[in-house]
Protein backbone atom coordinates (compact mmCIF):
# COMPACT_ATOMS: atom_id res chain seq x y z
CA UNK A 1 0.00 0.00 0.00
CA UNK A 2 1.27 3.78 -1.29
CA UNK A 3 2.30 5.54 1.72
CA UNK A 4 0.77 9.43 1.50
CA UNK A 5 3.27 12.40 3.02
CA UNK A 6 2.30 15.57 4.30
CA UNK A 7 4.85 18.03 3.94
CA UNK A 8 4.75 21.08 6.16
CA UNK A 9 5.72 24.15 3.63
CA UNK A 10 7.36 26.78 5.86
CA UNK A 11 8.88 30.23 3.21
CA UNK A 12 12.28 31.31 3.61
CA UNK A 13 13.47 34.53 4.64
CA UNK A 14 14.77 34.89 1.16
CA UNK A 15 12.50 33.98 -1.44
CA UNK A 16 13.98 31.46 -4.52
CA UNK A 17 14.85 33.49 -7.20
CA UNK A 18 14.07 30.79 -9.82
CA UNK A 19 11.73 27.55 -10.18
CA UNK A 20 15.23 25.84 -9.81
CA UNK A 21 15.83 27.54 -6.12
CA UNK A 22 12.12 26.73 -5.66
CA UNK A 23 12.53 23.08 -6.24
CA UNK A 24 15.52 22.86 -4.21
CA UNK A 25 14.11 24.42 -1.38
CA UNK A 26 10.61 21.92 -1.66
CA UNK A 27 13.00 19.38 -1.62
CA UNK A 28 14.82 19.79 1.40
CA UNK A 29 11.98 20.96 3.74
CA UNK A 30 10.82 17.28 2.20
CA UNK A 31 13.48 15.77 4.10
CA UNK A 32 12.60 16.77 6.98
CA UNK A 33 9.23 15.21 7.06
CA UNK A 34 8.24 12.21 8.34
CA UNK A 35 5.74 9.66 6.47
CA UNK A 36 1.64 9.79 7.47
CA UNK A 37 1.90 13.00 8.67
CA UNK A 38 4.99 12.77 10.99
CA UNK A 39 5.74 16.87 12.14
CA UNK A 40 9.21 18.37 10.21
CA UNK A 41 12.33 17.58 11.92
CA UNK A 42 15.47 17.54 11.43
CA UNK A 43 18.46 16.52 13.86
CA UNK A 44 18.54 18.58 15.97
CA UNK A 45 15.03 17.48 17.05
CA UNK A 46 13.49 19.85 19.37
CA UNK A 47 15.38 22.86 17.75
CA UNK A 48 15.35 24.66 14.70
CA UNK A 49 12.60 21.92 12.99
CA UNK A 50 10.44 22.32 16.17
CA UNK A 51 10.65 26.13 15.86
CA UNK A 52 10.19 25.75 12.11
CA UNK A 53 7.09 23.93 11.74
CA UNK A 54 5.69 26.55 14.19
CA UNK A 55 5.84 29.47 12.52
CA UNK A 56 6.26 31.14 8.93
CA UNK A 57 8.23 34.11 7.38
CA UNK A 58 6.43 37.14 6.03
CA UNK A 59 7.92 40.74 4.81
CA UNK A 60 6.83 43.26 6.92
CA UNK A 61 5.84 46.79 5.64
CA UNK A 62 9.68 48.09 5.52
CA UNK A 63 10.78 44.83 3.67
CA UNK A 64 12.15 43.29 6.46
CA UNK A 65 11.77 39.57 7.21
CA UNK A 66 8.94 38.82 9.93
CA UNK A 67 8.34 35.55 11.82
CA UNK A 68 4.95 34.78 12.39
CA UNK A 69 3.54 32.14 14.59
CA UNK A 70 1.14 29.82 13.12
CA UNK A 71 -2.05 29.03 15.37
CA UNK A 72 -4.04 26.31 14.58
CA UNK A 73 -6.82 23.99 16.62
CA UNK A 74 -7.91 26.35 19.21
CA UNK A 75 -11.59 25.77 19.69
CA UNK A 76 -14.64 26.28 22.22
CA UNK A 77 -17.63 23.93 22.58
CA UNK A 78 -20.58 25.81 20.70
CA UNK A 79 -24.06 26.04 22.68
CA UNK A 80 -25.01 22.81 20.39
CA UNK A 81 -24.34 20.16 22.34
CA UNK A 82 -21.23 18.50 20.95
CA UNK A 83 -20.28 21.10 17.83
CA UNK A 84 -17.25 23.20 18.40
CA UNK A 85 -16.31 27.26 17.56
CA UNK A 86 -13.00 27.07 15.47
CA UNK A 87 -10.62 29.99 16.65
CA UNK A 88 -8.38 31.93 14.51
CA UNK A 89 -6.49 35.27 15.84
CA UNK A 90 -6.13 37.55 12.77
CA UNK A 91 -3.71 40.85 13.16
CA UNK A 92 -4.98 41.54 8.97
CA UNK A 93 -8.64 40.07 9.49
CA UNK A 94 -10.66 43.78 8.60
CA UNK A 95 -14.13 42.14 8.44
CA UNK A 96 -14.35 41.55 12.54
CA UNK A 97 -13.46 45.08 12.97
CA UNK A 98 -16.64 47.01 13.17
CA UNK A 99 -17.06 44.57 16.72
CA UNK A 100 -13.48 43.01 17.87
CA UNK A 101 -10.11 44.14 16.67
CA UNK A 102 -8.54 41.22 16.06
CA UNK A 103 -11.16 38.04 15.73
CA UNK A 104 -14.16 36.99 13.29
CA UNK A 105 -16.59 34.27 14.38
CA UNK A 106 -17.68 31.75 11.49
CA UNK A 107 -19.28 28.59 11.61
CA UNK A 108 -18.57 26.08 9.64
CA UNK A 109 -21.36 25.18 6.99
CA UNK A 110 -23.01 22.35 4.49
CA UNK A 111 -21.45 22.91 1.21
CA UNK A 112 -24.73 21.22 -0.53
CA UNK A 113 -26.93 23.71 1.05
CA UNK A 114 -25.08 26.27 2.23
CA UNK A 115 -26.90 25.82 5.75
CA UNK A 116 -24.88 26.99 9.05
CA UNK A 117 -23.94 23.49 10.81
CA UNK A 118 -24.44 25.42 14.09
CA UNK A 119 -27.55 28.03 14.11
CA UNK A 120 -27.44 31.69 14.91
CA UNK A 121 -29.13 32.62 17.62
CA UNK A 122 -32.16 35.76 16.83
CA UNK A 123 -31.13 39.08 18.13
CA UNK A 124 -33.66 39.86 21.47
CA UNK A 125 -36.18 42.36 20.79
CA UNK A 126 -36.35 46.06 22.40
CA UNK A 127 -39.06 44.17 24.75
CA UNK A 128 -36.83 40.93 25.51
CA UNK A 129 -34.04 43.06 26.19
CA UNK A 130 -35.20 45.78 28.53
CA UNK A 131 -37.19 42.64 30.73
CA UNK A 132 -33.51 41.10 30.54
CA UNK A 133 -31.88 43.80 31.83
CA UNK A 134 -34.37 44.46 34.62
CA UNK A 135 -33.94 41.14 35.84
CA UNK A 136 -30.46 41.17 35.83
CA UNK A 137 -29.80 45.07 37.06
CA UNK A 138 -32.32 43.45 40.37
CA UNK A 139 -29.99 40.32 40.80
CA UNK A 140 -27.00 42.41 40.66
CA UNK A 141 -28.49 45.15 43.36
CA UNK A 142 -29.48 42.25 45.41
CA UNK A 143 -26.37 40.52 45.83
CA UNK A 144 -23.63 40.82 48.23
CA UNK A 145 -21.17 42.89 46.30
CA UNK A 146 -23.42 45.24 45.24
CA UNK A 147 -23.98 46.08 48.71
CA UNK A 148 -20.65 45.61 49.57
CA UNK A 149 -19.45 48.18 47.25
CA UNK A 150 -22.10 50.54 48.25
CA UNK A 151 -21.09 50.73 51.55
CA UNK A 152 -17.44 51.27 50.51
CA UNK A 153 -18.52 54.07 48.36
CA UNK A 154 -20.79 55.83 50.67
CA UNK A 155 -17.81 55.81 53.42
CA UNK A 156 -15.31 57.68 51.06
CA UNK A 157 -15.74 61.31 51.12
CA UNK A 158 -15.53 62.91 47.25
CA UNK A 159 -16.01 66.67 48.71
CA UNK A 160 -12.68 67.51 47.36
CA UNK A 161 -12.54 65.81 44.27
CA UNK A 162 -16.25 65.67 42.61
CA UNK A 163 -16.91 62.62 40.23
CA UNK A 164 -18.64 64.33 37.36
CA UNK A 165 -18.54 60.99 35.09
CA UNK A 166 -19.04 57.35 34.71
CA UNK A 167 -17.77 55.97 31.24
CA UNK A 168 -17.82 52.41 30.66
CA UNK A 169 -15.78 50.83 28.16
CA UNK A 170 -16.08 47.50 26.09
CA UNK A 171 -19.40 46.29 27.80
CA UNK A 172 -20.80 44.43 24.94
CA UNK A 173 -24.06 44.21 23.96
CA UNK A 174 -26.83 42.59 25.91
CA UNK A 175 -28.94 42.17 22.95
CA UNK A 176 -27.06 40.43 19.78
CA UNK A 177 -27.70 36.86 19.08
CA UNK A 178 -24.70 35.76 19.95
CA UNK A 179 -24.50 37.11 23.33
CA UNK A 180 -26.94 34.77 24.25
CA UNK A 181 -25.45 31.30 24.98
CA UNK A 182 -22.46 30.25 26.79
CA UNK A 183 -19.93 27.39 25.58
CA UNK A 184 -19.00 26.86 28.99
CA UNK A 185 -21.44 25.76 31.40
CA UNK A 186 -19.05 27.58 34.50
CA UNK A 187 -19.63 30.67 32.69
CA UNK A 188 -22.51 33.19 32.31
CA UNK A 189 -23.38 34.13 28.85
CA UNK A 190 -21.72 37.00 27.61
CA UNK A 191 -25.13 38.91 27.37
CA UNK A 192 -25.90 38.12 31.28
CA UNK A 193 -22.18 40.06 31.90
CA UNK A 194 -22.43 42.67 29.83
CA UNK A 195 -25.97 43.22 31.75
CA UNK A 196 -23.81 42.79 34.90
CA UNK A 197 -21.26 45.43 33.93
CA UNK A 198 -23.89 47.90 32.46
CA UNK A 199 -26.19 47.99 35.91
CA UNK A 200 -22.57 48.23 38.11
CA UNK A 201 -22.23 51.64 35.80
CA UNK A 202 -25.15 52.58 37.01
CA UNK A 203 -24.58 51.57 40.75
CA UNK A 204 -21.40 53.78 40.60
CA UNK A 205 -23.40 56.58 39.01
CA UNK A 206 -26.01 56.84 41.80
CA UNK A 207 -23.77 55.95 44.47
CA UNK A 208 -21.43 59.60 43.45
CA UNK A 209 -24.92 61.62 43.02
CA UNK A 210 -25.27 60.83 46.66
CA UNK A 211 -27.48 57.64 46.59
CA UNK A 212 -30.22 60.07 44.38
CA UNK A 213 -31.37 57.34 41.74
CA UNK A 214 -33.06 60.47 39.68
CA UNK A 215 -31.30 60.65 36.35
CA UNK A 216 -32.59 64.22 36.12
CA UNK A 217 -30.48 65.73 39.52
CA UNK A 218 -28.69 68.44 38.89
CA UNK A 219 -25.70 67.15 40.32
CA UNK A 220 -25.98 63.46 39.36
CA UNK A 221 -22.68 62.52 37.37
CA UNK A 222 -22.93 61.61 33.80
CA UNK A 223 -22.96 57.73 32.66
CA UNK A 224 -21.23 56.92 28.91
CA UNK A 225 -21.02 53.59 27.07
CA UNK A 226 -19.06 52.87 24.14
CA UNK A 227 -18.65 49.63 22.29
CA UNK A 228 -18.69 49.13 18.44
CA UNK A 229 -20.96 46.05 19.25
CA UNK A 230 -23.80 47.68 20.68
CA UNK A 231 -26.90 47.64 18.48
CA UNK A 232 -30.04 49.97 18.00
CA UNK A 233 -31.78 47.72 20.64
CA UNK A 234 -29.22 47.87 23.21
CA UNK A 235 -28.55 51.51 22.53
CA UNK A 236 -32.27 52.42 23.08
CA UNK A 237 -32.44 50.30 26.66
CA UNK A 238 -29.33 51.82 27.87
CA UNK A 239 -30.79 55.38 27.12
CA UNK A 240 -33.81 54.85 28.95
CA UNK A 241 -32.23 53.60 31.96
CA UNK A 242 -29.86 56.93 32.06
CA UNK A 243 -27.07 55.72 29.80
CA UNK A 244 -25.79 57.43 26.91
CA UNK A 245 -23.86 55.57 24.16
CA UNK A 246 -21.60 57.00 21.87
CA UNK A 247 -19.51 56.43 19.09
CA UNK A 248 -15.82 56.05 18.88
CA UNK A 249 -14.06 57.83 19.87
CA UNK A 250 -16.30 59.90 21.86
CA UNK A 251 -15.99 58.01 24.77
CA UNK A 252 -12.45 58.70 25.36
CA UNK A 253 -13.14 62.28 24.54
CA UNK A 254 -15.16 62.43 27.39
CA UNK A 255 -12.51 60.57 30.12
CA UNK A 256 -11.36 63.57 32.32
CA UNK A 257 -10.10 64.46 35.56
CA UNK A 258 -13.68 63.81 37.42
CA UNK A 259 -14.19 60.40 35.30
CA UNK A 260 -14.53 56.83 36.75
CA UNK A 261 -14.03 54.22 34.00
CA UNK A 262 -15.48 50.91 33.69
CA UNK A 263 -13.08 48.39 31.70
CA UNK A 264 -13.76 44.67 32.06
CA UNK A 265 -11.07 42.95 29.63
CA UNK A 266 -11.32 44.85 26.77
CA UNK A 267 -9.70 43.55 23.80
CA UNK A 268 -8.27 47.38 22.92
CA UNK A 269 -5.87 49.04 25.33
CA UNK A 270 -8.30 51.58 27.08
CA UNK A 271 -5.89 52.41 29.99
CA UNK A 272 -2.59 52.87 27.15
CA UNK A 273 -5.43 55.63 25.35
CA UNK A 274 -6.66 57.07 28.67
Amino acid sequence: MRQTRYFYVVPSPQAPKSDKEAQQELRRVAALCGPEGEDCENDDSKGEGERRRKSIWLDGIDDTPVESEIQVGQTIPAHQKGKEYVLYDSKFLSSSKSISCDRARSTLREIATGKAVIEEEDDMSRGEAELFFANVRDEWEGSKTCRELRGLLSSISTSKHKIGKVVAFACNSMARGYSQTSGNPDHPAPAKRAAYQHALALTLTESFSGGNESAVAADAPLCYAQDPAYIDVDKAVLGTQGITVLEDPGGFIEVDGSTVIISCAPNVPVKQVV
